[in-house]
């Protein structure tokens, strides 16, 4: 296909559509883009591509993607008129809400002038590939940021480690430098993915605690230092004062609140070097108990765990104080805490007739201590119990 002739590829993109919807019967499709992170801009062709799906009606079916770029939002400004959102990638560390916004504010200086109004997605960022602690905060505040910012969507690349064993070609034949091991994930590679990075462990909160399409709250941060002095005393004052914001908070941190349905939770992430001092209030009654989730360096699992991070604290009503570590994220939610058991020891083989005895432990503040039933598979079935939280195996 010549790439340059865009009713050429107008006619590929309608028969591709076709055929996985008609043939292969594929549902799942509903959004469509025309390439990733462009090196050159193709005016014509999503013109030529709209004229074709509205011959065939087929337009309506899809939401269509801008050019998923990497390099500038202004290069979406010659598809204002025709595409229905507008997508960017980030891959180094930016003020996140200042950017979407500055987005949204070209975007809709161009938009106004057709009446439409486009939406920006943060269709990638860079979510995993990289090992350090650090990395987990930054997930942190690209999802803060974007959210605050009216991003309407976020994604993140990827979440495995992938080999690709010929390198990619770019289309004039230089090399796009992924051959071999193509580190963007927040799981490694075998053999080395039995721990996952620790970004991991931040991005893993997120993506439980946050249901999709939540609506975002505005939230206000106003630092307790400015307004109380600092330390005890202050925390007390903030706590009765009736000058309560949705978020009150040592300087330098960042939230945002999401809710579903009677749900909510709320995201604060602590990026300087010291421990920090919040209060939260809501503005109308919430009714609910939540739950802490704090990501720290004292909180990931010492063991090959791909677990959730189980919760460590619980606070009740609308107003509650907290305090959080240096370079922290806690996730405060009301949604049930997942279910998790931790299985010890961690034994891979016994011996015929050695005996090992199992204990069990449900991890987080799960409230009425839950039942544990034991069994054994593979093999015959030793043994069985609905009551002990300990197993005797043969």
């Amino acid at each position: 296909m010549n790439l340059r002739d865009e009713e050429e590829h107008a006619e590929s993109l309608v028969t591709l559509l076709k055929y996985l919807r008609d043939v292969k019967k594929y549902t799942c499709i509903t959004q469509v883009t025309f390439g990733n992170e462009h090196e050159y801009n193709y005016p014509d062709m999503y013109p030529a591509a709209i004229r074709r799906l509205e011959k065939e009606g087929m337009r309506d079916d899809y939401v269509l993607w801008g050019i998923e770029t990497n390099r500038g939002m202004e290069r979406n400004l010659p598809y204002v008129d025709t595409v229905d959102v507008f997508t960017v990638h980030v891959y180094w560390p930016i003020k996140f809400e200042e950017e979407i916004n500055q987005y949204y504010r070209m975007l809709g200086k161009h938009a106004s002038r057709t009446g439409k109004k486009g939406r920006v997605w943060l269709s990638e960022f860079a979510l995993g590939g990289n090992d350090t602690y650090q990395h987990g905060l930054f997930v942190a505040e690209a999802l803060i940021g974007s959210a605050n910012a009216g991003a309407y969507a976020i994604g993140g690349w990827r979440l495995c480690d992938q080999h690709l064993p010929d390198p990619i070609r770019m289309y004039d034949g230089r090399d796009k430098a992924n051959h071999g091991l193509h580190e963007w994930g927040t799981w490694r590679w075998v053999p080395w993915m039995q721990r996952p990075r620790d970004v991991y462990y931040s991005m893993s909160l997120m993506t439980r605690y946050i249901p999709r399409h939540s609506k975002v709250l505005g939230v206000r941060l106003r630092s307790l230092r400015s307004a109380f002095g600092s330390g005890a005393q202050a925390r007390r004052e903030a706590r009765g004062s009736k000058r309560r914001q949705a978020v009150k908070a040592g300087d330098g941190l960042q939230a945002a609140c999401f809710r579903k349905n009677q749900d909510y939770t709320l995201v604060v992430l602590n990026p300087t070097d010291e421990q920090r001092s919040l209060s939260v209030s809501f503005k109308n009654a919430v009714n609910r108990s939540f739950r802490r989730h704090l990501y720290s360096r004292t909180t990931l699992p010492e063991d090959d765990y791909d677990t959730v991070i189980p919760s460590d604290a619980k606070f009740e009503g609308k107003v509650f104080a907290d305090s959080l570590p240096a370079r922290s994220l806690a996730v405060y939610t009301t949604l049930p805490e997942l279910l998790q058991v931790e299985l010890t020891p961690q034994v891979r083989r016994v011996k015929p007739g050695e005996q090992v005895r199992f204990s069990a432990r449900v991890l987080g503040l799960v409230g009425n201590r839950p039942k544990i039933t034991w069994s054994v598979d593979g093999g015959c079935l030793l043994y069985t119990s609905d009551a002990a939280d300990e197993l005797d195996g043969v």
